[in-house]
C-alpha cells in the first residue's frame, strides 16, 4: 500500500496538508515471478509402458509447451526456448539422463512450438529407444528484462517418451 499527501511549508516547523491523508492511497502487487514451461506434446497416442509415453514415429514430430506465466497478471518480457533431446540408457531415470550430451539442442526458439522435421534429422530419434526431454525459457540480457525470475531457473520438468517401438524398425531381407 502506498499513500501520498501534499504539504504546503509555510513557515519554518510547521506543514499544512493540502491533501487528504487517506483519500491518496493505493494498493498493488508486486510481481516478479513465473512459472516455468510444461510440455504438452508429445502427447497424442500416448500407450504407457513402464510410466514412458510411446510415441508413433511422425513427420513432423511436433514439441509444444505452455508459456510461463505470472500468477499476478503482469506483463512478461519477450520469451526465447532452448529446447534439449537426451537419450536414456538402460538403468536411468529420465532426470539422470539429461546429463547426458543431448542428441538434439535447439536454442533461440521464439516460440512455444517446436516441429522436427524427422526427415531432415532422420539419425536424431532411433525407434524403439527412449529419451528425455526440457525446455528452458530465456529472456532478454537487458536489466529490464531480468525483473522477473522463473520458477526452476526456467527450466521445465524433465519428461520421457519412447520413439515408437523396435517393431517399426524396417527390415531389408537379401
Amino acid at each position: 500500500r502506498l499513500c501520498i499527501t501534499a504539504y504546503e511549508f509555510v513557515d519554518n516547523g510547521y506543514a499544512r496538508p493540502l491533501s487528504d491523508p487517506n483519500a491518496s492511497c493505493a494498493t498493488f502487487t508486486v510481481c516478479y515471478k513465473a512459472s516455468a514451461p510444461q510440455f504438452v506434446q508429445p502427447v497424442n497416442a500416448i500407450n504407457l509402458i513402464n510410466g514412458i509415453a510411446n510415441v508413433n514415429p511422425a513427420y513432423p514430430l511436433v514439441f509444444s509447451w505452455t508459456s510461463p506465466n505470472t500468477t499476478c497478471g503482469s506483463a512478461i518480457p519477450p520469451i526465447t526456448y532452448d529446447l534439449e533431446i537426451h537419450r536414456i540408457f538402460n538403468g536411468q531415470t529420465p532426470t539422470d539422463a539429461i546429463n547426458n550430451p543431448p542428441v538434439f539442442i535447439k536454442q533461440g526458439l521464439p516460440s512455444a512450438l517446436f516441429l522436427l522435421d524427422t526427415m531432415l534429422f532422420k539419425n536424431v530419434l532411433q525407434p524403439g529407444f527412449q529419451y528425455a526431454i526440457r525446455v528452458h525459457a530465456n529472456t532478454g540480457t537487458g536489466a529490464a528484462n531480468n525483473a522477473i525470475t522463473f520458477d526452476n531457473n526456467g527450466y521445465s520438468s524433465v519428461q520421457a517418451f519412447q520413439y515408437g517401438s523396435v517393431s517399426n524398425i524396417p527390415v531389408t531381407i537379401n
